[in-house]
């Protein structure tokens, strides 16, 4: 019997510590009650309701921009903070759900796309009034692909014994979001006006401007399973924007952009040194002549072998079970690669690994930080190549 009591206390303070567990703070609040109200009041004749649900809010803040071209400052309006408001619904029962088809009225991989709400009040009635918005667009377009869905399935006679919707073990992940403290503007400013200054030195450019905009955004996630997450990413974009004329007169708009993880005492030195690769660059452009036909091996720059190696292997790594669709034979959008498991795909010398959990790379900040994902599942390093294959 005290076994048995003790169990139970266990159990009851875990679903206390569970539901104490998220974050204070207004964003919660209003994601909370707005999905409590979604599962157990939203409801249309003739339609099922939801039976899973999920919100996320993207809080972006900006410090001013410093700007200069030719040495030159010049003013750049930017809100101080933008919040974006997300909903996806899934209605009908795990058995037959609404996901899994492309909408006809939608691009196919548009097909499990989030409802925003673009430019919330930063308040609790905001926040709840912008998700209350996007849940009505999200259960609208929930609903006709449901009844599409169901429509194709009867048209093509399929059956099936597994259910569609079988949710992972959630998880949770929360940090401590570091307070957004005003940057040294004058010191950017001084650094937007010397890198820029040094496009005076190429006559063949008719304009050569910087912007370094720091930035931090905080990301909140609930689902009505339990997973949810709270976390930062801070950065600091370093944006060039050129006007260069060659030789033959042609004109040529070129940008660059690079991000910083944050501000240290060597950001300066850093900065001016990749302004000058990039001005030797742009010399290379103005002077290089008409090319000429070639057949035979590419060496790529760092920057074109990340984006062919994008291109080529992660989009075809992603989507790996096709969606239903009236419009196609096959989904379009399902990864080409899918298929493709123990084949050579890359050289025999390359391994390629996603780690979510890694937030930077040799001092540069990753795009693609994600502790839970979306569905509030823990994310785990995977090898995708390994040999080329």
């Amino acid at each position: 019997m005290k076994k048995l009591l003790f169990t139970l206390l266990c159990m009851c303070s875990a679903g206390l510590c569970g539901a104490e567990e998220l974050p204070d703070n207004y964003f919660f609040a209003a994601m909370q009650d707005e999905l409590s109200r979604t599962m157990k009041q939203l409801k249309r004749p003739g339609l099922p309701r939801p039976f899973y649900g999920a919100y996320k809010v993207e809080e972006l803040q900006r410090f001013p921009v410093a700007a200069a071209s030719f040495g030159q400052l010049y003013p750049v309006t930017v809100s101080d903070a933008q919040i974006e408001a997300y909903a996806v619904l899934n209605i009908g029962s795990a058995k037959e759900d609404s996901m899994g088809y492309a909408h006809e009225s939608y691009w196919v991989d548009y097909a499990y796309r989030l409802w925003s709400d673009e430019g919330t009040g930063k308040n609790y009635h905001a926040l709840r009034q912008a998700l209350w918005r996007v849940t009505d667009r999200a259960y609208i377009f929930a609903a006709e692909v449901y009844q599409q869905k169901q429509a194709y399935k009867r048209q093509k006679n399929l059956h099936q014994d597994w259910p569609d919707f079988v949710p992972g073990k959630q998880a949770h992940y929360v940090e401590t979001l570091p307070a957004f403290t005003p940057a040294d503007t004058e010191e950017l400013q001084t650094w937007a006006q010397d890198l820029s200054q040094a496009g005076r030195t190429r006559a063949y450019l008719e304009q050569f401007a910087v912007e370094i905009a720091p930035q931090q955004q905080n990301v909140y996630y609930l689902n009505s399973l339990g997973g949810f997450y709270q976390w930062a990413r801070r950065a600091t974009r370093v944006e060039w924007k050129v006007t260069l004329r060659n030789k033959d007169g042609y004109k040529k708009q070129l940008r660059r952009e690079i991000w910083l993880a944050e501000i240290t005492p060597q950001t300066g030195a850093e900065l001016a040194a990749e302004n000058t690769v990039f001005l030797e660059e742009l010399d290379g452009m103005y002077n290089a002549q008409k090319g000429t036909t070639y057949v035979g091996p590419v060496l790529l720059t760092p920057d074109a072998a990340g984006g062919f190696l994008g291109h080529v292997l992660v989009k075809n790594l992603q989507n790996v079970n096709p969606l239903l669709s009236a419009q196609f034979p096959s989904d379009p959008s399902a990864g080409k690669l899918r298929g493709n498991l123990g084949l050579r795909v890359l050289s025999n010398v390359a391994d390629v690994y996603d780690k979510p959990h890694e937030r930077t790379f040799n001092g540069k900040p990753l795009g693609g930080f994600m502790p839970v994902d979306d569905e509030g599942v823990a994310a785990q390093e995977l090898a995708l190549v390994t040999g080329g294959k």
